[in-house]
């Protein structure tokens, strides 16, 4: 009698945790996965709203966070970073590098250290042409 007393407030201890689990976002909930958009902005300052603007509206799943990778960082783009950050439903960063090699390291080091679950876009803007790689 009493292990069937003990199973059963085993299960009940189980099944307490997992529901409160789930309500307070622990492991036992789907994945946050979701899509990052890396825009590497080379020499262009006035590109970066529209594209910024475009990709986040007209994408498929919902954009969970945008970092705004800027070559020879002008003081126009972080601008327009700095305005629409807080208009934007996702989380945005901005990060100026020196040259073309330190924003692929970078890209590099988001698609690293990005969770598996994440979709990671890179849209390079050079002047005014716009070019998507491959999400990975």
């Amino acid at each position: 009698m009493w292990m069937a007393t003990a199973f059963a407030m085993a299960v009940a201890v189980y099944l307490a945790c997992a529901v409160a689990g789930r309500f307070a976002g622990g492991a036992t909930t789907r994945s946050q996965g979701g899509e990052w958009i890396v825009l590497v902005a080379e020499g262009c300052g006035g590109a970066v709203e529209g594209v910024l603007r475009r990709a986040c509206a007209r994408w498929r799943r919902p954009v969970a966070r945008v970092v705004v990778i800027d070559v020879a960082p002008a003081d126009e783009a972080r601008a327009v970073v700095e305005r629409l950050a807080p208009k934007m439903a996702c989380e945005v960063a901005y990060i100026p590098v020196a040259n073309r090699a330190e924003a692929d390291q970078e890209v590099a080091a988001i698609r690293l250290g990005s969770a598996p679950d994440v979709r990671v876009h890179v849209i390079h803007v050079v002047g005014g042409v716009v070019r998507a790689s491959a999400a990975l």
